[in-house]
């Protein structure tokens, strides 16, 4: 039963009368009109005829509520319970004033309040002065005024943010609180109508995303079916990329005008658009083409990647999940930004707490989107970034040992970033002992969960036929301890991974072979080359095919490969200054490492940002080996800070001689494992 305060209050006055009161002393005793009196009691009879009871009006005599005792006594007792239970929590009486004052669309007395929630007028008045500057902070003015009573003074826009942000303060349950504010009947219909829409664009957002557009909706409707609409201009740029949420939101609209019997002008149809556009995918698109990625993009998350950790920055470059992940994310984020649309974290307060570092890292990285921009990142968005980029950290860091692994799923409904940490501290807590992968709710019907050995979930996967373990996203102890239960389980019941790699003796001398042959060819082909300041990147590559390839057709390979890595993501690495060209190619037939230098002290092309040196790693297409010995100088690169300034500033022989220290100890290292 959801009834109004006002109503609650009226049936309270009737049930304790034993004869009908007139609609004058119920609007004296309520400090109300007569007319707002009978408009309260105009769908009473709605809600009473679930307790067989009705309402009766007699001329001159006054209303009363008809039906047996016991009836009244169940509708009493349903009052007591929707009524204001606890008038000492502080807490409680300000969200439910906030509530209150939301859904007066007429001036109230303090009495009014002071009588709903069972306290006395001064402590409303001081409640007043408390949530005064909740209103405030939502572009809303309380107002008060003797003789007239107490109301709100707002914009159109912001009281249906404020509305939003009501909503989603201090519950878990945003949905169930939206009823609270507006009638389930208009949620129920707004639900309905969504799902009518012959358009698939609402099932690839992520749950989280798919709750926030019911509310907004919901909130849209209940204005306007109150004729308070929302005629802020707005102008937006369709493309072809935009048309699903377009014809999405006009099919959506024209089921809603039938279902309401109302209209939504431009504004209202605009502003749903933007948050369609703005709504998080319920998963990474696996087939997006980086390359093809807007260029200033690509450049901000470059720079976002430098500022979290220059010393991992390179790495993180490399890492394409992640970077698509983050494209994914920033895409409907800074339009939510721009537009002003509030951006929900439900687990801000557990990143904060549980990643300190990486939140303050990820502070650094919300200044450069504030700049590019000129627009203010809330912290919201700072526990989503610190999600990002510790998930990724985490994955970083991760150390693989060839054991027997339980292949793990994870399935998350809050979009990419909570499945990509969630993954991550599996794999981190349990690295030698799993294989993660993230799955989607559309993959419980697919291929990929046929090898799934223990499913993890954030939610309650309803009429899954697969067993699975519910957890927080942050993985409390507990959560830890049953996953780790599970895993044992697992390991006792299956025999030995098909996967580990056990060497026997003749494996290990072809392995060491291949090391001993591929340093010889690393040292033999060793040079370094002096090339014009100014040269263009793509000349640098086509200079290395040039001087490395032995025909025009490993030229030709040479060259594509290294083109294409590069539009993967850039190799430039502005921190150490140096540009690292690498590619795995059929272009050579044994591992190659050079060097190239500018005349002048950098490259002078923008592209370059001031690298000093241009270091080349080819390797053969076909080489069997995961690790290959020039990883050892790659590694050191970053590693040893001596080596990389023998790069940058030595001749030819010391870089050399340096070299071959390097591989040397790689070799004894390899030879002495194995």
């Amino acid at each position: 039963m959801k009834c109004s305060a006002r109503l609650i209050q009226i049936l309270f006055l009737l049930l304790s009368s034993d004869k009908p009161i007139s609609s004058r002393i119920l609007a004296e005793n309520m400090q109300i009109s007569k007319r707002t009196v009978f408009r309260e009691l105009k769908n009473a009879d709605e809600h009473l005829k679930e307790f067989n009871l009705k309402l009766e009006t007699k001329p001159k005599m006054g209303i009363s509520i008809k039906g047996s005792e016991t009836d009244k006594n169940k509708l009493l007792d349903e009052l007591n319970r929707l009524e204001y239970s606890d008038p000492h929590n502080k807490e409680e009486r300000y969200n439910r004033l906030i509530l209150e004052l939301l859904k007066q669309e007429e001036p109230q007395k303090t009495y009014y309040y002071s009588s709903l929630l069972k306290v006395s007028d001064g402590t409303i008045i001081n409640d007043l002065n408390i949530i005064e500057k909740w209103f405030l902070k939502n572009n809303i003015t309380l107002i008060r005024k003797p003789g007239l009573g107490i109301f709100l003074n707002y914009k159109e826009e912001d009281y249906r943010k404020a509305c939003m942000k009501y909503v989603y303060q201090d519950t878990n349950d945003p949905l169930n609180k939206l009823c609270d504010l507006i009638e389930p009947s208009v949620v129920n219909k707004v639900i309905a109508s969504i799902k009518k829409v012959k358009n698939n664009r609402v099932k690839k957002i992520a749950k989280s995303s798919y709750i926030e557009l019911i509310i907004y909706i919901s909130i849209m409707t209940k204005r306007i079916l109150l004729g308070k609409k929302n005629t802020k201009e707005r102008n937006i740029n369709l493309d072809i990329k935009s048309m699903k949420d377009y014809e999405f939101v006009i099919q959506l609209v024209s089921l809603l005008s039938e279902q309401f019997s109302i209209e939504y002008n431009t504004t209202e149809i605009i502003d749903l658009y933007i948050y369609m556009k703005g709504s998080k995918p319920q998963h990474v698109n696996e087939n997006e083409d980086i390359f093809e990625t807007d260029l200033d993009l690509r450049h901000m998350i470059y720079e976002m990647i430098h500022q979290y950790d220059s010393t991992i920055a390179y790495q993180l470059k490399q890492d394409t999940d992640f970077i698509k992940g983050l494209i994914t994310h920033l895409r409907p984020t800074i339009l939510r930004l721009q537009h002003g649309i509030e951006i929900r974290n439900g687990f801000q307060k557990e990143i904060k707490s549980l990643y300190p570092k990486v939140y303050e890292k990820a502070q650094k990285v919300a200044k450069v989107i504030e700049d590019r921009f000129n627009l203010k990142v809330p912290q919201q968005e700072v526990g989503f970034l610190a999600i990002h980029f510790g998930g990724a950290e985490v994955k970083l860091k991760r150390k693989y040992r060839y054991t027997r692994k339980v292949d793990v799923g994870v399935i998350c409904s809050s979009g990419v970033g909570i499945s990509a940490l969630l993954s991550s501290r599996v794999s981190h807590i349990f690295h030698e002992k799993v294989r993660v992968k993230t799955l989607s709710l559309s993959d419980l019907s697919s291929e990929k969960i046929q090898d799934v050995e223990i499913l993890i979930s954030t939610f309650d996967l309803k009429n899954s036929k697969y067993k699975y373990i519910k957890v927080n996203p942050m993985l409390t102890e507990e959560d830890i301890l049953l996953i780790s239960n599970k895993i044992e389980e697992v390991l006792k019941d299956k025999k030995l991974d098909i996967n580990v790699y056990k060497p026997d003796t003749f494996t290990k001398i072809d392995e060491i072979t291949l090391i001993s042959k591929e340093i010889s060819s690393i040292l033999k082909n060793f040079n370094s080359y002096t090339v014009d300041s100014h040269i263009k990147f793509d000349k640098v590559i086509t200079f290395v095919s040039g001087v490395i390839g032995e025909d025009e057709k490993s030229k030709l390979h040479i060259y594509n490969d290294l083109k294409k890595r590069e539009e993967l993501s850039t190799q430039v690495i502005p921190e150490f200054e140096f540009v690292l060209l690498h590619a795995k190619t059929k272009g050579v037939a044994e591992s190659k490492f050079i060097i190239i230098k500018p005349q002048s002290s950098y490259f002078k092309d923008k592209y370059f940002s001031k690298s000093k040196v241009v270091v080349v790693m080819l390797i053969p297409e076909d080489d069997p080996r995961e690790v290959l010995a020039i990883s050892s100088i790659s590694s050191a690169l970053f590693e040893d800070e001596l080596f990389l300034e023998y790069v940058k500033n030595e001749e030819k022989q010391s870089i050399k001689n340096y070299i071959e220290t390097i591989l040397k100890k790689y070799l004894a290292e390899k030879i002495e494992n194995l």
